[in-house]
């Protein structure tokens, strides 16, 4: 995946707050298998990294837990009901502090990750 499909994955991606939106805004640094986001947001940091199927975020606060979840690939086809479910941390095991649903519409939405009030 290139950057240029990774930034358009994020921007088709419909979530709560409009996170995804604003890192596929943002300026990125290449760093091994994916980028990273320099600005942080609301004391978080991010990185974007190259997954199956589309591209994982991943969420970091100083005194906090991690949080990571998929964004799909824009294909241009149905996506696929059972894929893609929340990701646990790369240690550890722990559930994503991200829940993913789907509309009728067959669109993924984020619903929450704890402390995130919004896009600032």
């Amino acid at each position: 995946m290139t950057e240029d499909q990774a930034r358009a994955a994020l921007r088709a991606f419909v979530a709560v707050g409009e996170l995804e939106r604003w890192i596929a805004e943002q300026p990125w640094l290449a760093a091994p298998g994916g980028w990273v986001v320099p600005e942080p947001l609301q004391g978080w940091r991010f990185r974007v990294e190259r997954a199956p199927g589309g591209v994982r975020i991943r969420a970091f606060m100083a005194n906090g837990e991690p949080a990571a979840w998929i964004v799909p690939a824009v294909t241009g086809k149905p996506l696929n009901r059972e894929s893609p479910r929340p990701s646990h941390a790369a240690k550890g095991g722990r559930v994503s502090l991200t829940e993913v649903i789907r509309d009728p519409g067959d669109r993924l939405h984020r619903l929450r990750i704890p402390g995130w009030a919004g896009r600032a």
